[in-house]
């Protein structure tokens, strides 16, 4: 990444727990309470959890391909294909993304070549769970499916009626030791970000544009997003955007850089849009 910014890690271990509150810079004020217990609820199947937080698609497919670009018109370096699941529509090879984060082969392409905060941010379908604080073997390094019948979906031997909904959860606050059953399973304590830098700066970006009627003649709207994306491995945006397509940047960028934080239907209140997409 960018000034050698690892952005997997950059992003993710604010909320894992890897970065402690006292020495997490971007932290401005959070809270420790129930974070880690709320864990049950992404959790797999049999693996500790009820993976009952489902996450919808239109969530999933907000998250850019690793050039930035939308699914809908991804490039030839990083393709984005979503056609009917098949054992033809899978990648090849394992694929090392950061120090804490491999991408299993055999993953449904449609996961492949995203960007950074969707690994951090998603659990789906042939994702790897690495539990690596229980020394119970048969815990450890589980690749976990959501379909129907699968070792984390519908019609489990003994589960009857919670399961998980759309192939979706939230990985967020998962650290790779994180464990919930197995011998000597414990978890990473974490901190809930309650207000954090990222979300000051696309304030800020915000007004500005507000104020105008654009991004202000000085950049600082511009500069502001770019300190955001650049963290999390993407360019900076196209210059000469109206306020009407810098504000859709704006709806995007803090749909996906705070997603599962808080913000998202108080955000849709004050656009006036949540009628429409609730």
């Amino acid at each position: 990444g960018a000034g050698g910014i690892d952005p997997f890690r950059s992003y993710s271990e604010m909320f894992t727990g890897e970065t402690t509150n006292v020495t997490n810079p971007e932290l401005i004020w959070g809270t420790t309470q129930n974070v880690t217990d709320q864990q049950d609820v992404v959790f797999p199947l049999k693996l500790g959890g009820n993976s009952s937080i489902s996450i919808p698609q239109r969530i999933v497919d907000a998250y850019r391909m690793a050039d930035g670009r939308d699914i809908h018109n991804a490039s030839a370096e990083y393709p984005y294909e979503d056609r009917p699941y098949d054992q033809t529509c899978v990648t090849t090879a394992d694929k090392q993304l950061s120090k804490n984060y491999r991408l299993p082969g055999g993953t449904y392409k449609a996961y492949d070549n995203r960007e950074p905060r969707f690994y951090a941010s998603i659990g789906f379908s042939g994702a790897l769970w690495q539990m690596e604080s229980t020394t119970s073997e048969e815990m450890r390094n589980q690749i976990v499916e959501y379909y129907n019948g699968a070792n984390a979906g519908k019609n489990q031997a003994g589960v009857t009626n919670i399961y998980n909904l759309t192939g979706y959860t939230c990985r967020k606050y998962v650290h790779p030791r994180d464990a919930r059953t197995g011998s000597n399973a414990r978890t990473v304590t974490k901190t809930f970000p309650i207000i954090r830098y990222a979300e000051i700066l696309l304030n800020y970006a915000e007004a500005l544009n507000e104020l105008h009627g654009g991004p202000d003649p000085e950049g600082e709207a511009y500069e502001a997003m770019r300190r955001v994306r650049e963290r999390a491995g993407l360019p900076a945006l196209p210059d000469g955007l109206d306020y009407t397509a810098f504000k859709e940047r704006v709806i995007q960028e803090r749909k996906v850089e705070l997603a599962f934080e808080g913000h998202r239907f108080w955000d849709l209140r004050r656009w006036r849009l949540a009628e429409s997409v609730l």
